[in-house]
C-alpha cells in the first residue's frame, strides 16, 4: 500500500495550489488494503481529495452498498429542519417530554447545537414531526438523499429502517454542503457546517457525526463521516464497519481516524503537536449509542 500512499502524498505536494489541478475527464481512483484497521469488523472507507479530484477507497464494492444512515441523517435533517424554518438556529431550544432514555444526557432539554453533540434521538424526531411527512420526502428527494425511502415512517425511517445510503453517496452529499451546493440557503449550510466541527487542531479543522445501528441489543453497524480542511484542501470521508457486536459509531470513528492518520500523516502531525495529550473524539462517542433501534 505504501507507494499508493506515496503517490498520493506526492500529487498533493505538487498540486496544491489554490484551485486545484488542471481539469480531467474523470476522477483518479485508487483501491488501497486497510483491513488492518478494521479488527474483526467487515468494513469500507472512502475518502475524497477534493483539490486532486482523487479517491481512495478500501471495499469499493461495500462503498456503494447502501446501508441505514443512522445519526449522521442528523445532518440532513438539521440542514432541513432549519431551511423549513421549524427551527431558527443552532441555539434554538426543543422542551425534554419527561421519557428517560438510556443515556442521561439526552434527559434535559437541548438545543440544535448539544442535540447534534450528544446525539439526541428523540429531539430530531420532534423536529421531524414538525417538519412533516411531506415536507420531509420533498426535501429528501430534492438533495438525492440515498434511496429517499420513508416508509418505515416519520420518526423511525433513518432508524435503521428504510432509508439507506452508501458511503459514496455520504462522501458526494457531505463535498455538496462544504462547497455550499446543496438545494438550501448559505444560511442552513453554514449553521450545520458550525455544529458539526469536532476539532480545530494544528489549522486542521474536523466535522463530523457518528451513527449506529442496532438490532436485538446488539450494535451491528457503525458510522463516521465527515470531512477535514487545512487551508484550501478539503478530504471527505466516509466509514462504516459491520458485525455481530460492538460495531458502533464511537468505534468507527476511532478506526476512521487512524486511517486518516495513516493516509495524511500531516495531519496527524499537526494535531499532535497542538495538543500531544489529546485523542479529541466527537462529544457523542463519550458513551455508547442506543442498543435499540439505533441513533
Amino acid at each position: 500500500m505504501k507507494p499508493i500512499i506515496d503517490l498520493f502524498l506526492l500529487c498533493g505536494l505538487l498540486w496544491g495550489g489554490p484551485h486545484g489541478p488542471p481539469p480531467t475527464s474523470a476522477p483518479i481512483e485508487d483501491e488501497v488494503d486497510l483491513s488492518h484497521h478494521m479488527g474483526r469488523y467487515e468494513g469500507c472507507f472512502v475518502m475524497l481529495d477534493a483539490a486532486e479530484s482523487r479517491y481512495v477507497r478500501h471495499n469499493p464494492r461495500r462503498c456503494a452498498e447502501r446501508f441505514s444512515p443512522c445519526s449522521t441523517f442528523k445532518i440532513p435533517n438539521s440542514l432541513i429542519s432549519l431551511e423549513t424554518g421549524v427551527l431558527s438556529d443552532a441555539d434554538y431550544e426543543l422542551k425534554w417530554n419527561g421519557v428517560k432514555g438510556w443515556r442521561e444526557i439526552t434527559n434535559q432539554d437541548h438545543t440544535l447545537r448539544s442535540a447534534f453533540k450528544h446525539s439526541v434521538v428523540w429531539y430530531y424526531q420532534r423536529a421531524a414531526e414538525m417538519v412533516g411527512k411531506k415536507r420531509m420526502q420533498q426535501w429528501l428527494d430534492r438533495l438525492d438523499y440515498g434511496n429517499r425511502d420513508m416508509s418505515a415512517g416519520l420518526t423511525q425511517f433513518w432508524l435503521g429502517r428504510s432509508l439507506k445510503i452508501s458511503a459514496d453517496e455520504q462522501v458526494a452529499f457531505l463535498l455538496r454542503l462544504h462547497r455550499g451546493d446543496l438545494a438550501l440557503s448559505t444560511r442552513s449550510q453554514r449553521i450545520v457546517k458550525d455544529i458539526m466541527v469536532l476539532s480545530g487542531e494544528g489549522g486542521w479543522v474536523l466535522r463530523g457525526k457518528t451513527g449506529t445501528n442496532a438490532d436485538e441489543g446488539r450494535t451491528v453497524l457503525g458510522w463516521f463521516v465527515g470531512y477535514l480542511t487545512n487551508g484550501e484542501r478539503t478530504y471527505v470521508f466516509a466509514l462504516n464497519i459491520e458485525g455481530r457486536d460492538g460495531a458502533t459509531g464511537v468505534r468507527a470513528s476511532r478506526i476512521c481516524r487512524s486511517i486518516l492518520d495513516e493516509l495524511l500523516p500531516a495531519y496527524k502531525a499537526a494535531r499532535e503537536k497542538d495538543s500531544p495529550s489529546s485523542t479529541s473524539q466527537p462529544a457523542a462517542d463519550a458513551a455508547p449509542e442506543a442498543p435499540a433501534g439505533g441513533t
